[in-house]
């Protein structure tokens, strides 16, 4: 069985980041040491029973609900991708897992309703440019806001593209970059109207923001997008990792 995943790594996942990879490996490692523990050592006896029993055994063990939607993408993945290269004969249904799956799906974010938030964001204003970075940190790196308006401009390092989280350095994706570039060295100094201040992301004439201030950023954008679920730091990083899975 593990052969197939190592044909599955290096023809099916060719395209896909490192991290990606890795995911898909771990989701799928883990999926296979659960099928030989019933006895299944070959996927020609593999059934829509049994992965269905999977799905039903996450969620016994305490496994959260975006994980249990990743898990489905990736096991899907996976299947169809033998099926299509004649290494595994059946055809699985996914849609028949879907009534357990609505439910969880609407803790994370669609493709389109990320893209209709982030599309409601006027970066050319210096307020707009500001709120996408926060919700691509949140996105991206799963960043809270009680660490977003922690950090410091001294916290920064634009060159090796890096920012200090609680003494832990984190790379900033290559998305953010150019604009937090901009931020930084224009439109936050508009914003702070002359005055001062050490952390990054301050208001109008203010010296910084609260975490209240920023869950009602990300709750502006999502009215303006005509999102109806609760979007949370966690929501976010859950939708990006899902995202990263269904490309």
């Amino acid at each position: 069985m593990e052969k197939y995943i190592r044909i599955f790594i290096e023809e099916g996942l060719k395209d896909k980041t490192i991290n990606t990879i890795e995911a898909y490996k771990r989701d799928l490692d883990n999926f296979i040491i659960y099928i030989k523990s019933k006895g299944i050592l070959d996927f020609e006896k593999l059934s829509d029973i049994d992965i269905m029993m999977y799905f039903i055994n996450l969620e016994k063990t305490g496994k959260s609900r975006n994980s249990i939607v990743r898990y489905v993408a990736v096991i899907r993945s996976f299947l169809d991708f033998l099926y299509k290269r004649g290494l595994f004969t059946k055809k699985i249904d996914f849609e028949k897992y879907k009534p357990r799956v609505e439910k969880i799906e609407r803790n994370i974010l669609s493709m389109k309703e990320f893209e209709r938030l982030i599309d409601s964001i006027n970066i050319e204003k210096n307020i707009g440019l500001r709120d996408k970075i926060i919700i691509l940190f949140m996105y991206y790196h799963g960043l809270k806001p009680t660490s977003l308006v922690e950090i410091k401009l001294t916290d920064l390092d634009l060159n090796l593209g890096i920012v200090i989280i609680k003494n832990k350095r984190i790379s900033i994706n290559k998305e953010v970059m150019p604009l937090i570039k901009a931020y930084v060295m224009l439109s936050r100094k508009e914003l702070m109207k002359g005055n001062d201040s050490e952390y990054l992301f301050t208001g109008y004439g203010e010296v910084r923001l609260t975490r209240q201030s920023v869950w009602k950023i990300v709750n502006k954008y999502r009215k303006i997008a005509n999102i109806d679920i609760e979007i949370t730091s966690n929501v976010l990083y859950d939708s990006q990792r899902y995202h990263r899975v269904e490309k």
